[in-house]
């Protein structure tokens, strides 16, 4: 068999078992709401209030545009596991066996990994179609207008994450959840610095292109324009936005040369991959997938006698009194050492500072700069809640103990608030020294929040990754938007959060996710 057949069929079978997982659908179902979104207009994409005329050419640079947002960052984790699931079912030591190569099954990734997201893409260009002709303001569809977007811009910027996410596989220390928040900020710093530095050649995803061309629409009927160019959720203003029309991108050499430039780039950021990747060798990680190694506390494996060896009878002593009743302050301590085991010395002493920043600092600091940075410290400790069961495949034996629900799950609960608080004590302190009783609140809101909402997502995903995502995308959004929106700002950093009483409403969600997560874990038992 040739490599271009062996590299469709690896590419082939994978995309095949992507769109058949939930994550795929929970994606598919979130990019279709966001086109829903467009069409009822509860998000819209302005420039210093303009908007184009619902022609082929906005819609579907608006629609390739906003694919390219969000794709970039829920996609990524999305594909974010095709080498992780060889290894964990078999798949990856029986290629080993094979004679394909590292590079061939990298690339072969890649391709399912772009095919998944470039069905998704797809699907975006068809909901930009029907974008136009339900707006009623342009009744010709041209399909050049509108498909060339997709394809010159949202397609290469594709690409270019189907790569990052198997070069974060290949590297041990980012295929897990610190590889996820690393991502997110480079993601966002991604986007950002194009348009800062306006350096095309950065524009990997092609929406600083889009802007550019966008801008200079307005300012032919506005000289006056101001380079705003946002999509928003805020109702629209009285009147409306003023419209202009867009007749596309105008394509020049530099612009096309970019876009084939980032393709080129997406495939050598594979073969890089490729020096990382060791073919599921485990003896050439730093640390073996599967963690095979006798960890403190396990039992040393106790040698059969041999046949006609005598055997010494087993002696068991006997329980002592009170062995069997559950102890929860037993349990919450278990649960502790399980959540903190295996932190370095660096973690708790970077904690140590924060905490220390919080206390001294002046109140407004502490909520607005110190706390967010604190409570971002545990991401990853948060995220194993609800997901240990599953990870290490110790659920049958954690089911099949004495009352499972009412037990396990509020020390584990109460584990996460634990630490929760531990790391918001220095604000706490503050806003006591000050008598500050509404930013206190909010604050144990925001505490009761996020082992609600790691426990929920957790239970329900079985996966780390899922929590990861939401709580990075809440907490930019909430406390360090720059344009604010308070009602995500779940841990009352700013007063406009208490003002619009974002700290019940957080409240009130973690008594709602707990009650989704002991669903969940009852589900589990019943299953």
């Amino acid at each position: 068999m040739n490599r271009a057949r062996i590299l469709l069929y690896l590419a082939r079978a994978d995309f095949l078992e992507r769109i058949r997982q939930y994550s795929f659908l929970f994606v598919l179902a979130a990019t279709t709401y966001l086109g829903y979104s467009f069409y009822r207009g509860d998000v819209y994409l302005e420039l210093d209030g303009y908007r184009g005329l619902m022609n082929s050419a906005w819609a579907g640079g608006m629609m390739a545009t906003s694919t390219s947002l969000v794709l970039s960052l829920f996609g990524f984790y999305l594909v974010k596991n095709s080498i992780e699931r060889d290894m964990r079912t078999g798949v990856g030591q029986i290629i080993a066996t094979t004679p394909v190569s590292r590079l061939l099954y990298l690339f072969g990734k890649w391709l399912s990994n772009w095919g998944v997201l470039s069905l998704l893409v797809g699907i975006m260009a068809v909901t930009a179609v029907l974008l136009q002709v339900l707006g009623g303001e342009s009744a010709r569809v041209d399909p050049v207008a509108l498909i060339v977007p997709f394809l010159a811009l949202t397609l290469p910027s594709m690409a270019f994450v189907a790569a990052l996410a198997l070069l974060f596989e290949t590297n041990s220390w980012s295929r897990g959840g610190v590889g996820n928040a690393v991502y997110f900020f480079l993601w966002m710093a991604g986007l950002v610095i194009p348009l800062l530095l306006h350096n095309i050649w950065l524009d990997w995803s092609g929406i600083m292109t889009i802007a550019e061309s966008m801008g200079d629409g307005v300012r032919a009927i506005n000289p006056a324009y101001n380079g705003d160019f946002s999509f928003t959720t805020q109702p629209l203003p009285e009147g409306g936005l003023r419209t202009f029309v867009w007749s596309g991108i105008e394509w020049t050499m530099p612009l096309a040369l970019v876009r084939l430039l980032w393709m080129v780039f997406s495939l050598g950021v594979v073969a890089l991959g490729s020096v990382f990747f060791h073919r599921f060798d485990p003896s050439r990680e730093k640390q073996n997938w599967r963690q095979e190694r006798t960890e403190p506390g396990e039992p040393v494996p106790v040698k059969a006698p041999v046949h006609g060896e005598h055997a010494a009878p087993a002696r068991l002593s006997a329980l002592p009194p009170g062995a069997l009743r559950y102890n929860f302050f037993r349990a919450l301590g278990a649960e502790l050492r399980l959540m903190l085991r295996g932190q370095p010395w660096w973690w708790y002493a970077g904690g140590a500072i924060m905490l220390i920043g919080e206390a001294v600092s002046p109140l407004s600091e502490s909520r607005r700069g110190w706390l967010p940075a604190a409570w971002l410290w545990p991401l990853l400790l948060w995220s194993s809640m609800g997901t240990r069961e599953t990870y290490y495949r110790t659920s049958q034996l954690l089911f099949s103990s004495p009352h499972p629900l009412p037990r396990q799950l509020p020390t584990a609960w109460c584990a996460g608030l634990i630490v929760t608080l531990a790391c918001g004590s220095g604000t706490a302190v503050n806003a006591l020294w000050h008598a500050d009783g509404a930013a206190l609140l909010a604050l144990v809101a925001g505490a009761v929040f996020i082992p609600s909402l790691a426990l929920s997502l957790g239970v329900w995903s079985g996966s780390s990754r899922l929590f990861e995502i939401t709580y990075l995308l809440l907490w930019y959004l909430g406390p360090l938007h720059p344009f604010g929106m308070p009602h995500l700002d779940f841990m009352g950093a700013t007063d406009a959060s208490l003002s619009v009483g974002a700290p019940a409403s957080f409240a009130l969600c973690a008594a709602i996710l707990l009650g989704a997560a002991a669903l969940g874990r009852w589900r589990q038992l019943q299953g």
